[in-house]
């Protein structure tokens, strides 16, 4: 039997199952601390031993300032330190990621997943893996791919959102899975924003619509929201490509699946700077508030809005969106007369379709006026033919102007 030396004072705290518990931690740590030790001797020795040529290859792009601390990389530092621990992680990183420029790399790389398991960490081990299997796939082998995609969802809180994902997106779109670089991409960014401060961030700075740059910066949440952006431009730049109707459907499609607003509202924002006219038509419960939200900002979105509430049975709401498109004021906002009775003329189509029969007679109302300005317009117009010179011609032009504006101003 074995004995234990306790204080008094704790004897009444600790029994026997206790101090076996101590004794048990203290030797795991003791062989963790000694095995740590064995492995980073192997691991500087390595190190050492790597040609120039390999060295200036994996660590090309290092500052002088990160550099510095490599030479003085010791198994003191390694073991005890977390400064060291930290190094030498970005060194295994700077490993794995140049895994195929050399086969020296490669060598070391077998040899660390051999022989310095605790330092070779998991994380390492599976992205070495899953690097490795993307280096090597066929292109189109989807089945291989999507695989090779789990590997990465795997480490997806380890993958750095400017060094690491870019690659790996583009990677996976070369070889033909563009949905690969979606779904990595949105769940680095998961990732990065466990707390999903950015969404907080980004309704906050919706409805405080008159905040400066730098106050908006300064926001909670901001840093967070910053990196999602990130991360997303890499999942929406899979869309860029010159794919035919079919498969850009299936792919925004596939974009649609994950429940995320903010993503949805990167695609959204895709759509409107290259197939706006097609934006009503996408299937997502976030697209009517990024509508919503946008309508100031972006005034061509106002009619995608309207086409939108009509698209889901919103027809009330539509015509009356119609109806203020139609009677806006500013003739910045309405070019033409014409523009005018478009949108009455769809106002009155919506309001048809929820049989509100007080807004249709309103709208034929507005209509009728709309009309009449029309002809009083063209009728002026018409007068530049009834034989007057050039003079009186400009002048009922400018004439005819200032009128069609006024018009428009009397909504």
């Amino acid at each position: 039997d074995c004995t234990y030396s306790v204080k008094p004072e704790l004897k009444h705290a600790l029994d026997i199952k206790d101090a076996r518990n101590i004794e048990a931690n203290f030797l795991q740590l003791l062989l963790a601390t000694i095995t740590k030790t064995m492995e980073s001797v192997v691991f500087l020795k390595c190190l050492s031993q790597m040609m120039p040529s390999i060295a200036h290859n994996l660590f090309d792009g290092w500052s002088q300032q990160n550099l510095a601390p490599v030479a003085d990389l010791s198994v003191e530092k390694i073991v005890t330190t977390e400064p060291g621990v930290k190094l030498l992680q970005q060194i295994v990183h700077a490993l794995i990621k140049n895994q195929h420029n050399s086969n020296e790399i490669s060598a070391m790389i077998d040899e660390l997943d051999h022989k310095c398991s605790q330092l070779f960490r998991d994380f390492n081990i599976r992205e070495y893996k899953a690097r490795n299997a993307l280096y090597h796939a066929q292109n189109g082998d989807i089945t291989t791919l999507k695989k090779i995609k789990d590997l990465f969802l795997g480490i997806a809180a380890s993958i750095s959102i400017t060094e690491d994902l870019p690659t790996i997106g583009q990677s996976f779109s070369n070889k033909g899975f563009p949905e690969g670089t979606v779904e990595i991409a949105v769940a680095v960014a998961r990732s990065v924003d466990p707390e999903n401060k950015a969404q907080q961030f980004y309704n906050r700075v919706r409805n405080n619509r008159g905040a400066t740059a730098s106050q908006i910066q300064a926001e909670p949440g901001y840093a967070e929201y910053d990196k999602r952006e990130t991360c997303h431009a890499v999942g929406v730049s899979v869309l860029n490509k010159a794919y035919n109707d079919a498969k850009l459907k299936a792919i925004i499609e596939h974009c649609l699946q994950y429940q995320d607003k903010l993503w949805h509202h990167a695609v959204f924002k895709w759509y409107v700077q290259h197939k706006r006219e097609r934006l009503p038509h996408l299937q997502s419960l976030h697209l009517e508030q990024y509508l919503e939200w946008n309508i100031d900002y972006l005034d061509r979105l106002a009619p995608q809005l309207c086409a939108y509430c009509s698209s889901v049975g919103k027809h009330e709401r539509a015509s009356m969106l119609y109806l203020g498109l139609a009677t806006r004021p500013n003739p910045d906002d309405l070019k033409s007369l014409d523009e005018r009775m478009e949108m009455l003329s769809s106002a009155m189509n919506t309001a048809k379709l929820c049989q509100n029969r007080e807004l249709l007679t309103a709208l034929q109302q507005k209509m009728e006026t709309a009309q009449l300005q029309q002809l009083t317009v063209q009728g002026l117009a018409a007068l530049s033919n009834h034989g007057f010179n050039e003079d009186e011609k400009a002048e009922l032009e400018v004439n005819c102007t200032k009128l069609r504006h006024e018009l428009i101003d009397l909504v």
